[in-house]
């Protein structure tokens, strides 16, 4: 993990090489003053695992070697092309490069990130230096207020489109499958719903479980639409693991103006040539943070995790001829990670010759999300006549 992230650090510096300037300055970019409960004033706040923005700008000048003081703290997930920007003024032009870092914290804490420093001929170039705090996310959002005073719910409550992620529960232990809802709710009229990237759970074995469910509900005397999709996942390694956030993307309606003006310079008839465009939006959902707990310590091995019923053997036929392909079956019952249950090796003796044949898992939900069976078949030969025992 260590050298990964040397690299990754590294990487900024070579594409943001061509940032020496003569004034550097570090914005942070979406990242909200958020008071906690019980406090009087808000701060610069992040949720762990949370992506946002820093925007590194610089401003008149040549070529150098870029460094930034307390990146090795954060995870550094992306970085947008430079972007270079001439303006003139009075005459004099004066150009500005900028590139935007996709950052996240990793755990709590306060952060110091900066200056950003450029070094060339022997001149040295510092910036600011920017603050935050980074903490996990609150369940209850209504106890988090913003500058403007409102809660952090009710901000969610006049946003186009909110999206969640839920879980049931912030503890699992280690190969247990539990479930995670993406839960995305139209509070206004948009169109071309869908998400930036691809689904992505990074440290954790997922599938999709069971199918979109859209339906309507009514909030504030009014219907609005909501869409959710359940994920099944396994940890199979324990310790705190962050589930990263997940984007929408949407468009909505936007009314721009179009006015025509008359022979005399005068506007005419303003307003009347309004128009309706789409303007692309996103919505963030929240991360989670699920703690997996280590399996309690045995000498056994552990094939499978749940609440496992019956485990049975059957064969197809009691009699046969010597060679005679026998068809033989492994049932469990109950309800677990059938998903990483593997199949059985059998301990039978060497005149006997077995192939793994197929398995198939049915699900049962009267045992809950993840109950059912799962059966696996062999093809045996008994190479010795008499009564066999397996």
């Amino acid at each position: 993990m260590k050298i990964k992230l040397i690299q990754t650090i590294l990487l900024i510096f070579a594409v943001t090489s061509g940032l020496f300037a003569t004034e550097l300055v570090l914005e942070l970019v979406d990242v909200q003053n958020l008071a906690l409960e019980n406090e009087k004033t808000g701060q610069p706040t992040v949720f762990v695992g949370t992506p946002f923005q820093l925007k590194v700008i610089a401003k008149n000048g040549e070529s150098g070697t870029l460094h930034i003081e307390g990146l090795d703290k954060l995870k550094v997930l992306g970085q947008s092309p430079v972007n270079i920007q001439s303006i003139d003024v009075n005459g004099v032009v004066s150009s500005e490069q900028s590139i935007i870092l996709r950052i996240a914290a990793n755990q709590e804490g306060s952060l110091t990130i900066g200056p950003a420093q450029e070094e060339k001929s022997g001149s040295t170039v510092k910036s600011n230096i920017v603050h935050i705090r980074a903490i996990n996310q609150p369940q209850d959002l209504s106890k988090v207020k913003t500058a403007s005073g409102e809660t952090l719910k009710d901000q969610q409550v006049g946003q186009d489109v909110v999206c969640e992620l839920l879980a049931d529960k912030k503890t699992y232990f280690q190969g247990e499958p539990f479930i995670v809802n993406l839960k995305i709710t139209e509070n206004e009229q948009i169109f071309q719903l869908g998400l930036k990237d691809k689904i992505d759970f990074p440290g954790f074995s997922f599938k999709t479980f069971g199918q979109q469910q859209n339906h309507q509900e009514l909030r504030n005397n009014k219907l609005v639409d909501i869409m959710e999709q359940k994920f099944a996942l396994v940890s199979l390694q324990s310790g705190n693991k962050i589930i990263n956030p997940v984007t929408a993307i949407y468009q909505v309606k936007v009314k721009t103006k179009q006015k025509a003006r008359g022979i005399f310079g005068d506007d005419f008839f303003g307003g009347l040539f309004d128009q309706m465009q789409l303007q692309q939006k996103q919505a963030q959902s929240n991360s989670l943070k699920i703690d997996i707990k280590p399996l309690p310590k045995t000498d056994e091995s552990v094939d499978g995790i749940g609440i496992f019923k019956t485990f049975t053997m059957s064969v197809d036929k009691k009699s046969a001829l010597v060679n005679e392909a026998i068809t033989l079956a492994l049932e469990v019952d109950g309800a677990g990670n059938f998903d990483q249950v593997a199949t059985p090796k059998l301990a039978i003796p060497d005149f006997i010759k077995n192939y793994e044949s197929k398995s198939d898992f049915t699900p049962d939900n009267s045992l809950g999300a993840f109950g059912g069976k799962k059966k696996f078949e062999y093809v045996i030969q008994v190479s010795t006549a008499g009564e066999i025992k397996i």
